[in-house]
């Protein structure tokens, strides 16, 4: 695991997985906005491990509380929480029985704060509220296509100022998306024609 920046506070968290920049104390080496950072409290413990963006009110998101091994492996942590909200979906509450639409994950609700996917028939529609989410969309369309193997993948950025961002990304980026994927940065979400029976969001 390589070492990461660590961010302290100089303001007790209240326990929500958004840290605001007021309560971040100035960093000596200014992580790059979307990397990995620990998180400190005013008296040096380790509190978690979330994603870092200098150019937002909400400078880091909470990942983990946990120990900082937990988000060693980003790929892995990925694939064990959105499985974990999947099959909350699926097998506990069992929504596949009466919809074909549904909420696979509620961001900050299933500890992904700022990446919401919407089950919509064939297709998992990925709204990207966290810059850090974005950047990592080709990761995350791997691990939900290991999870609903064959589904089509949607990316898409709700209004509000990481749309300028991601303009610039794109703008800057050579590489393609995966063959399976859509990019839709800048449109609502059209559904799927008559794939949807029965919207359910849980």
């Amino acid at each position: 695991m390589s070492e990461r920046v660590r961010v302290r506070l100089i303001a007790e968290q209240s326990g929500g997985p958004w840290i605001f920049g007021r309560s971040v104390a100035p960093v000596d080496e200014r992580p790059q906005d979307g990397d990995l950072v620990d998180v400190e409290d005013e008296r040096g413990q380790h509190l978690g491990t979330g994603y870092w963006n200098g150019r937002s009110d909400v400078r880091v998101r909470l990942l983990s509380r946990g120990k900082k091994s937990d988000v060693r492996n980003e790929r892995e942590f990925l694939l064990r929480k959105l499985a974990a909200a999947d099959r909350l979906r699926r097998k506990t509450l069992r929504l596949p029985e009466t919809t074909s639409a549904w909420r696979l994950c509620h961001a900050e609700g299933d500890d992904l704060p700022g990446l919401i996917v919407d089950h919509l028939g064939g297709a998992l529609v990925c709204e990207h509220h966290s810059l850090a989410f974005w950047q990592r969309r080709a990761l995350i369309e791997e691990v939900l296509q290991e999870l609903h193997p064959g589904a089509k993948v949607v990316h898409r950025v709700p209004k509000g100022s990481i749309r300028k961002r991601v303009r610039a990304t794109l703008a800057r980026s050579k590489s393609k998306s995966p063959a399976s994927s859509t990019w839709w940065p800048l449109v609502p979400v059209t559904r799927p024609a008559g794939s949807v029976t029965n919207a359910t969001i849980a």
